[in-house]
């Protein structure tokens, strides 16, 4: 008879033991899929663009590489996603952040890779906009001139307007939101052009700001 209640006590620690392990498990696996999601996956993109690791937010990406290397002047703050609706294996999340002073809301899309409890999320439209530069600079430096956005060298984005001036060039240039310096100079800085600051807000994905400017005598 002694014997009993103590059995009852083994029993009842045992089982509160077991529903605590139960609800330990249960809570770690909610975080697991937490992690796992589409919010989640929306708010460390955010993350990655307002600490500047590009190479990270634009992974698997078509972005080119001087967008992957600028350094812009000032990032994105205050980065927040407002809300998440997810169908099968596509999501959509509304994003808001600051920058120049201004909030931008705009949305990004997400599509889910593998299955089971953890899959993995990707954006499938990421937050770059698009920058139209006009160049005046003097005829027969057109080979020479070296271009850079944020310390990156984004030569390579101009072409001659129209396809044959030598005076005019046009730039196509694709970016990350933040604010930019855009440079030009001459080989071994004969000459060079003063810098201009370039803001990209990253909502529309597309419209950006349009530049112009000359190559001024100068080293």
């Amino acid at each position: 008879m002694s014997s009993w209640p103590r059995r009852a006590r083994r029993v009842v620690i045992t089982l509160a033991a077991s529903a605590l392990v139960a609800v330990a498990v249960a809570v770690a696996m909610v975080r697991i899929q937490a992690a796992h999601s589409a919010e989640h996956r929306a708010a460390s993109y955010l993350h990655e663009l307002a600490t500047g690791d590009f190479t990270a937010a634009f992974e698997g990406t078509t972005v080119p590489r001087y967008a992957l290397e600028a350094k812009p002047d000032e990032l994105i703050a205050e980065p927040k996603v407002v809300a998440t609706t997810t169908q099968g294996t596509r999501a959509r999340a509304t994003v808001s952040y600051r920058l120049a002073g201004r909030t931008h809301t705009t949305t990004i899309t997400l599509a889910k890779h593998g299955g089971g409890p953890f899959p993995k999320w990707a954006v499938t439209t990421p937050l770059a906009g698009d920058v139209t530069v006009s160049v005046r600079q003097p005829p027969g430096l057109i080979v020479s001139a070296t271009y850079t956005i944020g310390g990156a060298n984004a030569t390579g984005a101009f072409a001659p307007a129209d396809g044959d001036s030598e005076e005019y060039r046009s730039g196509h240039l694709t970016l990350a939101p933040g604010r930019y310096t855009l440079t030009g100079r001459v080989a071994d800085d004969v000459m060079r052009a003063a810098p201009v600051s370039v803001l990209v807000p990253g909502t529309g994905g597309t419209g950006g700001v349009g530049v112009t400017w000359s190559l001024t005598a100068g080293g």
